[in-house]
């Protein structure tokens, strides 16, 4: 759609993207936002919250493809190209289900930002291959670590010939944005629907996602 558009081709009101987080960290670290509210001790691995990044690998995708084939809804997985190295099998459910992988960083704990341009592409450019390898198709979309992006990200994923860039927050619609290497859509996401957010109950979510929607289709 180009920027600037009022409305859906074929008269419909609203576009609705299903998404997953499927997320990992190297080994020996876990996540930094506190799985539990109380710290361990400086030094002592923290188990739980090891363990609490690898559901998503062992069960999540698998308890999350059985869903969505009952609903009979497509979903794309924003998934760390690290999973393709330790969860291939998993990799390939998602595709023989009939679902979308998308690139998200290589670890959880890597961000663009923190990187040189050098070192940016280059990453881009390996979770491009190694998701591509596992996955039997290259992904068509890209969203960061943390959305840890920067002012080279949309030119460094049109040169992989990437379709779609997640990480900004100005648009409500998908807006097309040129680059050296061609164009890039910007796709909308919302901040609020993320797990940091709605992470109390399955009701939480329930409720979160029905009101937007029916906020939104108003």
């Amino acid at each position: 759609m180009k920027s600037g558009s009022s409305c859906w081709p074929n008269g419909k009101r609203i576009a609705v993207a299903v998404t997953a987080m499927f997320e990992t960290w190297p080994e020996g670290k876990w996540p930094v936002n506190g799985v539990q509210r109380s710290k361990r001790k400086p030094g002592v691995i923290d188990y739980q919250a090891v363990t609490w990044g690898q559901y998503g690998g062992l069960t999540g995708v698998w308890l999350l493809i059985r869903i969505l084939y009952q609903c009979v809804v497509p979903e794309t997985f924003c998934t760390n190209a690290r999973c393709a190295e330790i969860y291939p099998e998993a990799i390939e459910q998602i595709m023989r289900s009939g679902h979308d992988v998308a690139a998200h960083g290589y670890t959880q704990d890597l961000h663009l930002s923190d990187m040189t341009p050098e070192e940016q592409q280059q990453t881009i450019r390996r979770c491009v291959d190694l998701l591509g390898q596992v996955s039997g198709k290259g992904p068509e979309g890209w969203l960061s670590p943390t959305l840890a992006w920067t002012q080279y990200t949309d030119d460094f994923l049109a040169q992989e010939k990437l379709l779609w860039h997640g990480d900004a927050n100005y648009t409500d619609l998908p807006r097309r944005v040129h680059t050296p290497h061609g164009a890039i859509a910007h796709i909308p996401h919302s901040d609020y629907t993320d797990n940091r957010v709605t992470w109390l109950s399955p009701r939480q979510y329930y409720d979160c996602y029905k009101e937007t929607f029916d906020y939104l289709y108003s």
